[in-house]
């Protein structure tokens, strides 16, 4: 999208510009995205997972565009989809959300081992290098959101029904509460986000040296 398109405008009037800050001054963000209609989940060419991989390349490569000083953004996948009443994300696409935000953060690791990233072999997700052409941020993943509905994962998350609204989508007042502590303490313990999370200095990309 180009700069001044509606969708950042909002964005800009009602989160950006009443925190204090210019969107010039925006560098970190949590991205979360899914396919509002699902077709076909994984198994073939046009699954919804391999889609989703280029809207998220495209998404990243217009919020550089909107806010120039972006230097990290940290990818999510969706909560259980088990309970959705409609087709906006249900089962097993929801859960399938994760490797399209894994292929997007390998495709990046690539490019910046490429001499030419534009030769790199997945045209889906498109250009995604933050190092010499910096046409996206850096990325990293965000707190993994997904757990199998009652059924508990290792560190014990569940989404319980009552977790959501009458549409099995939106979160009640109890499931955002247990998504927004998933988030902060993945930003109380993330590497790159405890120096500026706590302290509000400038983000640092420490990670990437950890995975070249």
């Amino acid at each position: 999208m180009p700069d001044g398109h509606p969708r950042y405008d909002f964005t800009n009037t009602y989160f950006v510009v009443p925190a204090g800050v210019t969107p010039k001054q925006v560098q970190v963000a949590w991205v979360q995205m899914v396919t509002e209609v699902t077709v076909d989940p994984l198994g073939i060419a046009s699954a919804d997972a391999f889609r989703l991989k280029g809207f998220i390349g495209g998404a990243l490569r217009e919020m550089k565009v909107n806010y120039p000083n972006l230097r990290i953004a940290y990818l999510s996948s969706r909560v259980y989809g088990g309970y959705v009443t409609t087709n906006f994300s249900p089962e097993p696409f929801a859960f399938q959300t994760a490797y399209s935000n894994r292929w997007v953060i390998t495709t990046q690791m690539e490019q910046e081992r490429m001499e030419q990233p534009l030769w790199h072999w997945d045209t889906r997700t498109g250009l995604v290098d933050d190092t010499r052409r910096a046409v996206v941020p850096w990325l990293a993943w965000g707190p993994y959101l997904w757990a199998n509905g009652t059924t508990p994962r290792s560190d014990g998350l569940t989404w319980l029904r009552g977790d959501f609204e009458a549409d099995g989508l939106t979160l009640s007042p109890s499931g955002a509460v247990k998504g927004g502590k998933l988030l902060f303490d993945f930003l109380l313990h993330e590497p790159t986000a405890r120096d500026w999370f706590l302290s509000g200095t400038e983000p640092v990309t420490r990670a990437r040296a950890a995975r070249h």
